[in-house]
């Protein structure tokens, strides 16, 4: 399986393929406008994507610098090459930080911190955890109209279980002559594995109902999302340590 293979190749991986990430944002303007307030109630990021939710995104990122949404902060992988654990709780460890990652409280505290999108916020009198799980599930809701016809899910899943396993394995029962670059290797491929399960297991997840509403609206929100596609967006990822690519604008 080609998107299978490019894992094993080293590449970096998108957790969360995000807003803001589009190569022309919303509909520019040089002249001033007057303030819209948005009001927006606490929000479950599950929940399926609305019509409304679709008019309140677009109407807060339209009065965003920029007209993105700010970006939002990485992973926290902490022990990033797994030096002070075993390979099973690495990849425990692993997949927690991956989940608490698209949590909109510590989102939402991240950009309390940045004075500058703070005030952005409230300008439009927005509060930034709530406009974190908005982006959120739009983000994810979006990645599924793509990923969910490009990839048979079930069977990308089992295959990366299989991978997993093998890793384990390897990892467990190193050769006498494994250098400790190729046990980094291998640890980096084990991080873009789960990444990728991570990844699948939230798509999986998005309502039907969000596909279609996200669908129905994807001239304009092409603008503001990334119009390529999953497979693209991989080949586009040449890190030297795997992270995570939130949902937001990319100072890349």
């Amino acid at each position: 399986m080609a998107l299978l293979q490019k894992t094993q190749l080293g590449l970096a991986l998108i957790l969360l393929v995000g807003c803001g990430s589009a190569e022309q944002g919303g509909a520019t303007n040089s002249v001033p406008q007057p303030v819209t307030k948005v009001e927006i109630a606490s929000i479950d990021w599950k929940s399926p994507v609305t019509q409304q939710d679709l008019e309140d995104f677009k109407a807060i990122v339209d009065q965003l610098p920029l007209q993105q949404v700010p970006e939002f902060a990485r992973a926290d992988l902490g022990d990033q090459n797994g030096s002070t654990m075993n390979v099973k709780q690495y990849i425990s460890h692993l997949r927690q930080s991956y989940r608490s990652a698209i949590d909109p409280q510590r989102q939402g505290d991240a950009w309390l911190e940045d004075s500058e999108v703070a005030k952005s916020f409230q300008r439009v009198n927005v509060d930034p955890h709530n406009f974190a799980a908005l982006a959120t599930k739009i983000s994810l809701a979006w990645s599924a109209s793509t990923v969910k016809g490009e990839v048979p899910i079930l069977a990308t899943q089992r295959r990366l279980r299989e991978q997993l396993e093998a890793l384990i394995f390897d990892v467990e029962h190193p050769s006498p002559e494994e250098s400790v670059h190729q046990r980094e290797q291998r640890l980096s491929v084990i991080r873009e594995t789960i990444a990728l399960s991570e990844f699948l297991t939230l798509i999986k997840e998005v309502p039907e109902e969000s596909l279609a509403v996200v669908q129905a609206n994807s001239d304009v929100l092409q603008h503001y999302l990334p119009q390529a596609s999953l497979q693209n967006r991989f080949e586009k990822r040449h890190e030297s340590s795997p992270s995570v690519i939130h949902v937001g604008h990319s100072s890349e």
